[in-house]
């Protein structure tokens, strides 16, 4: 079956010595609404695109056409909107217009894919179109469900996100006919995140030191460098630019968080005398990002990486190879609650049970890292002295200084 270009929900084909047009529509009976396919055989292959407007017109109007208007029961309802139709529009307007990276595009397909796959689950639908009525709150909590049987925490979070937060709103905006407006809410449909619980057994400094050494590509082994010295996010580390740092202060301008609230607070946090000069040999200290943005060709541009996670591939085999040569144990960066990890989380980890180890004061590690105070006290009106900070950074050895051998 061939597509006509421009006329959605309508395909044509060869058939007995003319062209069949075909197409579905919804019929309510005493059973139910059902969806009915229907067809028409034109003679000549020119008439198909004029009969097709007609046809997709009509539908438009009354969700049927008859050839030659007889014999249409009152009962014919308006065809249904497919939903998954209406989320791949907002997924090709969402990527023209902001620039995404190919990885993020292929998640945001992945998660929409998912999503549906869950609602026809549920629902009992077949392949085909989505009526619009089928994504409200009863079906959502349901494929919550049937998405946690199949995956990991952090997958069903992923999946929910952009339909529930961003799709779902956008199509209700439109006045999509048949949907139930998505509610003022939708954080309350989505479920927790999973939260990161770190291995049994955390590696040492020595271990992290281990890997660092066999990162081989520049950007990656940067972000190490940078996350090791700072206890930042690899997606937070990506933000990092010459120009936060004071050296003579020895301070960084924090400027992206996990949230909105922690980048609007723009921390101002020490540290470790080390991290600069490290930098510096690495030759990544420049006043603009210190991780840039590079394409595949090559191209190297003075701007934010889209994917940094991507470079926790490297962070990965870097550890296997150190693992090879049995200067770390193998395995122990791997969370405890995540069928899906990387090594990158891990140096984070490292960070706070060294300051913690050092008897520093949660407040003090709290604002380092990045966390909220367990107190409205601690969130609103504490900050920690940058005497305190100096003090704590100081516990981070410099890499080789803590008894190992292996060198960034």
């Amino acid at each position: 079956m061939a597509r006509i270009a421009g006329i959605k929900g309508i395909s044509y084909a060869r058939y007995r010595g003319g062209w069949k047009l075909r197409w579905r529509e919804t019929h309510e009976t005493a059973e139910g609404l059902v969806v009915k396919a229907r067809s028409f055989t034109v003679e000549d292959e020119a008439e198909v695109p004029v009969m097709a407007v007609q046809i997709r017109g009509a539908l438009d109007r009354q969700g049927y056409w008859e050839p030659d208007g007889d014999g249409v029961s009152a009962k014919v309802r308006p065809m249904e909107v497919d939903i998954e139709a209406v989320a791949g529009e907002w997924l090709v307007r969402k990527v023209g217009r902001r620039r995404l990276a190919a990885s993020t595009k292929v998640n945001l397909k992945g998660s929409l894919k998912r999503f549906f796959e869950g609602v026809r689950a549920v629902a009992g639908l077949s392949d085909g179109p989505i009526p619009a009525r089928y994504l409200n709150r009863d079906v959502v909590e349901q494929v919550t469900v049937w998405l946690g049987d199949r995956y990991a925490e952090g997958t069903v979070y992923q999946t929910l996100h952009p339909v529930l937060r961003e799709m779902w709103p956008w199509a209700s905006d439109r006045g999509i006919a048949g949907l139930e407006p998505a509610p003022r809410d939708t954080k309350s449909l989505m479920p927790r995140n999973a939260v990161y619980a770190p291995p049994n057994v955390l590696p040492t400094l020595v271990e992290v030191d281990a890997m660092i050494a066999r990162i081989t590509v520049p950007r990656a082994r940067v972000a190490a460098v940078l996350m090791r010295g700072t206890g930042r996010r690899i997606e937070q580390v990506a933000h990092i630019r010459g120009v936060d740092f004071d050296v003579e202060a020895g301070t960084l301008v924090v400027t992206k968080g996990k949230s909105r609230r922690e980048k609007a607070m723009m921390r101002t946090v020490a540290v470790p005398e080390w991290l600069v000069p490290t930098l510096t040999a690495l030759g990544a200290m420049r006043e603009g990002f210190l991780i840039r943005h590079q394409d595949r060709y090559g191209g190297v541009f003075e701007e934010v990486m889209p994917s940094p996670r991507n470079l926790a591939a490297h962070f990965k085999r870097a550890w296997v190879k150190a693992a090879e040569e049995g200067v770390v144990r193998d395995g122990i960066w791997a969370p405890g609650n995540r069928k899906k990890a990387s090594t990158t989380h891990v140096i984070r980890a490292v960070y706070q049970m060294t300051l913690e180890e050092a008897g520093v004061r949660d407040g003090v590690i709290d604002w380092l890292v990045g966390h909220s105070g367990k107190s409205t006290r601690a969130t609103s009106y504490t900050k920690p002295s940058m005497a305190r900070m100096r003090e704590a950074v100081a516990f981070i050895l410099a890499i080789g200084e803590d008894g190992s051998q292996e060198g960034a």
